[in-house]
C-alpha cells in the first residue's frame, strides 16, 4: 500500500488489515507510518511497514527486495500516494511539475514494474491505481496536478491492455471530494473547486476504503463513486463544460 501513512491509504491499510490481510505500508514518512503499524499490531492485526520515496528506482527496489524477503509476492497493490497543488503553469515551477509526477505516477509505475514479472509468472495479481476527477474531466487552475493525474490513468489503460489474458487485473478507482489531510497540506487548492463540485457530498476516507476492498474481490478497469460522479462522467463534453464554466479563472 502506498501513500499509506494517512488519507486513503491509511484507512485502506486498517480496513484490509482487520480483515485478514497482511498489509504493508509504505510512504515517506516513517514516524507516521510506524504509528500506524503499532496500532494495528497491538489490536493483533499483521502490519509491516517501510519509509522511504518510491519515485526514485533504486530506493523502490531496494524496499520491494526487502518486502519480497520477508512477505513474499504480494496478492495486491493498491496505490494511494499522491501530491501536488492545483497552479495554473505559469504559477509552477519546473521542479513543482516534477514533484508532482513523482507522486502518483513515477511511485506507481516503479512498484508495479518491481512486482509484475512475479504476478505473470504466477497468473495472479491485483493492482489498484487511486485517481482523481481531473483525470477524467480536467478543470482550470491545476495544469501539473491533471497532468499527473492523466499519467496514472494513461498507466491503468495501457496495462488493461497489456495484461489481458493474464490472470492479473488492474483498477483506476475516481472518488469525489475525500476529507482528507490533502487540502491542509496544499493550501489555496481547495478555492479552485469548480462550484458544480457541491453537488457531491465530501467522502470519508474509511467508505473509500470499504470501495476499495469491494473492487479487489470484484475488479473493473475503471471505477468512479459516489454514484453522481460516476453518471455525471459519463457526458464528458458536458463534464469538461461545467469544469470550465464553474471552475477558478485567471
Amino acid at each position: 500500500m502506498t501513500g499509506a501513512s494517512s488519507g486513503i491509504g491509511e484507512a485502506s491499510s486498517r480496513l484490509l488489515a482487520q480483515a485478514g490481510y497482511r498489509v504493508v505500508l509504505v510512504a515517506r514518512s516513517k514516524e507516521k507510518l510506524a504509528a500506524v503499524c503499532s496500532d494495528l499490531n497491538d489490536r493483533g492485526l499483521e502490519a509491516h511497514f517501510e519509509a522511504g520515496d518510491l519515485s526514485t528506482g533504486e530506493v523502490t527496489q531496494a524496499i520491494m527486495s526487502r518486502i519480497e524477503h520477508l512477505l513474499g509476492v504480494p496478492n495486491v497493490l493498491i496505490h494511494a500516494a499522491g501530491a501536488g497543488a492545483w497552479k495554473f503553469i505559469e504559477e509552477t515551477t519546473p521542479d513543482e511539475a516534477r514533484r508532482m509526477m513523482d507522486a502518483p505516477y513515477f511511485c506507481a509505475f516503479n512498484v508495479t514494474q518491481f512486482w509484475m514479472p512475479h504476478f505473470l509468472k504466477r497468473g495472479s495479481g491485483r493492482i489498484l491505481f487511486v485517481g482523481s476527477p481531473a483525470s477524467l474531466s480536467p478543470w482550470p487552475g491545476a495544469t501539473g496536478y491533471v497532468a499527473a493525474r492523466y499519467a496514472l490513468r494513461g498507466l491503468n489503460e495501457a496495462l488493461y491492455q497489456d495484461l489481458a489474458g493474464t490472470g492479473v487485473t488492474t483498477t483506476h478507482v475516481v472518488f469525489g471530494k475525500v476529507s482528507s489531510g490533502y487540502f491542509q497540506h496544499n493550501p489555496g487548492s481547495e478555492a479552485r473547486i469548480p462550484k458544480a463540485n457541491q453537488l457531491s457530498r465530501t467522502i470519508p476516507p474509511e467508505e473509500c476504503a470499504r470501495v476499495i476492498e469491494r473492487l479487489i474481490d470484484h475488479p473493473k478497469r475503471e471505477y468512479c463513486y459516489p454514484a453522481l460522479i460516476r453518471w455525471f462522467f459519463r457526458f464528458p463534453a458536458l463534464a469538461r463544460w461545467v469544469g470550465r464554466e464553474t471552475g477558478f479563472r485567471h
